[in-house]
């Protein structure tokens, strides 16, 4: 028992000596490029073997802080500055600051600047300038965002990276590129139905389960529309993140024809259109409300205004401590049972000057460690598989009574690449179909138009 006893006190000796040296190095005392007194005088100041001393200075070592010169010393190194690129929805959807802290107890030689970007037309044209002229070390990227960079040309940009050992391929996939992965998956969300319980409860009306239908869910719209009081269903009609579920379930796929553009079942697209909009019509064909934000629609559904709204693990940190009574179940399904897969990751500037510093807290972000933190403390999905102790949860009495239903439902995740149309004709296409949402455009007009902006030879085909 003694000798454990003299084992935890000499450790904690040890330990004492490393955390007084960092915390001189971190606040200064030894500037950038000194050299700490020798292996001998520090022996004697701590009261420590030159060979404990040695493995002291090596875990400096591998923190960054110090670097060994033969025959010389141990000379300071100074402290990296790294940029990182964020928008404001990331420090909704997980404790990113909380995270930041982590990181800089684990590398106390890397300081991390926050860069806040808006959102952008193209990401790829208003993210080069960051990247180009060095404004940003690590960027913050989704799967839209990495097809944009891909499709403009502009990937050569982006630092190659090697894969996390635990996360999924499916999720590693969305920045991969000829062979290499460009971005470390961070979150993930599939789309989801997310609604209010007491509203279902009130109209006495069985919650979703798994095998609904969208008709199912239109005649549950109904009913829970309190007499057009509230609506009974809601998305947001005009994100990219919403209206492309439709197209992959009903099994909507485009061929590529070279200069010819390309070509799908004309019919079937039309049909998963139509299908898309008239989910939110009312018995006279008019569109029952338009916002402009997915914000708004997540509002109308926090005060009680909507019953039913199509979301993501991501948007249900917005419901935190706001005291809504919502669960989450599958979307209902058509053709197929579909969903749309969300996936955020990290990219490192090719061109940045602290690029190992920069690797380090992207390879961070993607640790097990701040994985597991970000399980805890949100919820949002964690990239790497972790198991939640409901003892450090700090979200317990928030989550879902079905949180779970991201694992029933992996089999269903579906990337938007699987269309086969690249993001600058998606989004066309979504600008073809505002009119037609708000039925100021016929069937007859806008089939004739997406032909022409797909096949733009006019040979589209039957």
């Amino acid at each position: 028992m003694a000798k454990k006893t003299d084992q935890q006190t000499f450790q904690a000796k040890v330990r004492s000596f490393v955390d007084q040296l960092r915390q001189e190095i971190v606040s200064g005392v030894y500037q950038d490029g000194d050299f700490l007194p020798s292996e001998e005088a520090l022996s004697k100041e701590y009261d420590l073997s030159n060979r404990s001393i040695r493995q002291g200075l090596d875990q400096l070592v591998q923190e960054g802080l110090i670097e060994k010169k033969p025959r010389v010393g141990n000379r300071v190194i100074r402290k990296k500055i790294i940029h990182v690129a964020y928008r404001d929805s990331l420090l909704r959807d997980v404790e990113f600051n909380r995270l930041l802290d982590l990181f800089h107890a684990r590398y106390p030689d890397i300081q991390v600047q926050l860069v806040r970007t808006g959102v952008f037309p193209s990401f790829a044209d208003g993210m080069t300038p960051f990247f180009v002229n060095r404004q940003a070390d690590v960027v913050l990227l989704n799967h839209f965002d990495f097809c944009d960079m891909l499709e403009s040309g502009n990937l050569s940009l982006l630092e190659p990276l090697q894969p996390q050992e635990g996360i999924s391929d499916k999720l590693n996939l969305a920045f991969v590129a000829d062979g290499q992965q460009f971005a470390m998956p961070f979150t993930y969300s599939p789309v989801v139905l997310c609604y209010n319980k007491e509203h279902f409860r009130e109209a006495g009306v069985s919650e979703p389960v798994k095998g609904w239908t969208w008709d199912d869910l239109r005649l549950a719209a109904e009913q829970l529309s309190d007499q057009g009081q509230r609506l009974g269903f809601y998305y947001h009609l005009f994100s990219i993140n919403r209206w492309l579920v439709f197209l992959l379930q009903h099994g909507v796929r485009f061929t590529p024809k070279g200069e010819d553009g390309f070509e799908t079942d004309w019919p079937l697209l039309m049909e998963s259109l139509r299908f898309s909009r008239d989910l939110l019509r009312n018995e006279n064909g008019v569109p029952v409300y338009v916002t402009e934000t997915e914000e708004e629609v997540m509002q109308l559904f926090r005060e009680g205004r909507s019953s039913m709204f199509l979301a993501t693990y991501f948007s249900l940190n917005e419901f935190r401590n706001k005291q809504v009574p919502f669960d989450i179940a599958p979307l209902p399904s058509e053709r197929f049972d579909h969903t749309l897969m969300l996936t955020i990751g990290w990219a490192v500037n090719q061109l940045s000057q602290e690029k190992e510093a920069a690797v380090r807290f992207v390879r961070f972000l993607a640790s097990p460690e701040a994985q597991d933190f970000i399980a805890h403390t949100s919820l949002s999905l964690p990239a790497l598989k972790t198991n939640l102790d409901p003892a450090r949860d700090e979200c317990a009495n928030e989550r879902p009574s079905r949180f779970g239903l991201h694992l029933e439902i992996e089999s269903t995740y579906r990337l938007h690449t699987e269309l086969m149309l690249p993001l600058k004709q998606l989004y066309a296409l979504r600008g073809l179909l505002k009119l037609y949402w708000f039925g100021l455009k016929d069937e007859h007009t806008l089939l004739e138009e997406i032909k022409r902006e797909l096949s733009p030879s006019g040979s589209p085909g039957n």
